[in-house]
């Protein structure tokens, strides 16, 4: 294709200048966007000021919470919560103040139901409550790292 109209390319190339200077003006504005959160988390971190990213709640569109980082619990416990569209909580998986790493299940009336989990001699073990919130099973492992299954009646007392 063989232009013969000078103006149309001198038009395309006014137009491709203005896109440049644009394009260089954003690019300009990344660049000092880039170096002033860079300052601002260096400053946070030297001056031992918490960091706006310890923690963050997720909502759904009607704003209900559903999700919650828990890393600024002053019990030293840390994890994620989740809740169902109803309001109850329903998953926690964390660590709590002992260190002691766990997956938590509560039921629609926001009951807790299971937990599995890891103690602090490393053993596993899985937790079942009933609907009074009693802790009726527990299956695991024992000292000799052989099977092992607890039942509790309804006062919490050991069955055979």
């Amino acid at each position: 294709m063989i232009i013969t109209d000078y103006t149309e390319v001198t038009n395309r190339l006014k137009r491709l200048e203005t896109e440049a200077k644009s394009f260089r003006r954003w690019a300009k504005f990344g660049q000092w966007s880039a170096l002033f959160l860079f300052v601002t988390i260096a400053c946070l971190a030297f001056t031992g000021a918490s960091s706006p990213f310890d923690s963050f709640v997720l909502k759904d569109p009607v704003t209900k919470q559903r999700l919650i980082d828990m890393l600024t619990m002053n019990t030293g416990a840390a994890g994620f919560q989740v809740w169902d569209r109803k309001g109850p909580r329903r998953i926690l998986l964390g660590t709590n103040h002992e260190s002691q790493p766990g997956l938590t299940f509560w039921d629609s009336k926001g009951r807790q139901r299971i937990l599995i989990g890891i103690n602090n001699e490393d053993v596993p073990h899985i937790s079942i409550w009933d609907t009074n919130e009693k802790r009726r099973i527990v299956v695991g492992l024992d000292e000799k790292n052989e099977p092992h299954i607890t039942k509790f009646d309804q006062d919490g007392n050991t069955v055979q």
